[in-house]
């Protein structure tokens, strides 16, 4: 008897869970972004926000959570209820944590991996008051003065980190690091030299920002949208190639009903976005959202081995 009645008051629950996840979502979406506003991140979200509102049929509202090289953010999303209704919207940075963080805050099997939103490589921007304006003046002032030149850090994990270390070692060149929460906050150092470079996505965002020289750019081939920027590969640096992708992310248990429909939307804002990314230089990731984790796990392995080849530590 004891054994029925468990059985019919599971089935009650089945029966009343099913209805609200089929009707997911009935309120809004809060998305966490583990950067401060105004950032590169922030660009991409906001190409995507409108046709994400318009696929789900609900308003997406979003939370800046900068600071702690993004593992504020991050911790805060994965302490949200799984059901859905809180997502985050981040960059490879949540990967690279997992391996450059001691005692591994978290790992990437936290995580119900929703969807991919794009990539884009980097590219070396300088302010344009400096005494150079391609690389081979860069490499001149910079051995004539170590360590003067110091660029923009967005935490241990953050290609404008691992990139910017990469570079002075293919140089051989001494930079200093200044640590910021976000792009945002640090472009006003930027544009007034209080800090002189920054490796950053390669976007017209930051191609077509004042007081701004791009130097070259992380990627195999020129870029379209920037032809007349020379790549590190053909200025003789081939192992300066990298960049970042963006994807959403979800507290894992979150219910199989409301992650379909999320990746459902985000695959349908895709179609609506696509020539706006392209135009300010980002990329579809070409998977399909089962297959994401596989590509993140690809991306983690190339960082890993570079940080060995750095000498930096990894967990």
């Amino acid at each position: 008897m004891l054994k029925r009645v468990k059985l019919l008051l599971a089935a009650l629950a089945m029966a009343a869970a099913a209805p609200a996840m089929a009707d997911f979502p009935k309120r809004p979406v809060t998305v966490i972004v583990p950067y401060s506003a105004g950032g590169g991140t922030d660009v991409v979200l906001r190409i995507y926000q409108s046709a994400l509102e318009q696929a789900l049929g609900t308003r997406i509202v979003v939370e800046y959570s900068g600071g702690g090289a993004t593992l504020i953010g991050t911790k805060k999303a994965l302490a949200a209820p799984a059901d859905g209704y809180t997502v985050l919207f981040t960059t490879s940075a949540v990967a690279i944590n997992t391996i450059t963080v001691e005692g591994k805050p978290y790992t990437m099997d936290d995580f119900e991996t929703i969807a991919p939103i794009a990539e884009i490589p980097y590219a070396l921007f300088v302010n344009d008051s400096q005494p150079f304006k391609d690389l081979p003046g860069l490499i001149k002032y910079a051995k004539a003065n170590p360590g003067a030149l110091n660029y923009i850090h967005l935490g241990q994990a953050s290609p404008t980190r691992l990139l910017a270390v990469r570079l002075g070692q293919e140089l051989g060149v001494e930079l200093t690091p200044v640590a910021y929460p976000g792009a945002g906050p640090a472009q006003p150092d930027f544009y007034t030299n209080r800090v002189q470079m920054q490796m950053a996505a390669a976007t017209a965002q930051y191609f077509d920002a004042r007081n701004t020289v791009a130097i070259a750019v992380a990627s195999e081939e020129r870029l379209p949208t920037e032809p007349d920027v020379p790549t590190f590969k053909e200025l003789g640096y081939p192992a300066m190639i990298g960049g970042t992708w963006f994807g959403v992310f979800a507290p894992k248990g979150i219910p199989a009903e409301a992650r379909d429909k999320l990746r459902t939307a985000v695959m349908t804002a895709q179609g609506k976005v696509k020539k706006e990314l392209a135009d300010t230089g980002h990329n579809l990731i070409a998977v399909r959202p089962e297959e994401f984790r596989a590509y993140i796990d690809a991306d983690l392995a190339r960082w890993k081995q570079d940080l060995t080849r750095l000498g930096e530590k990894t967990y």
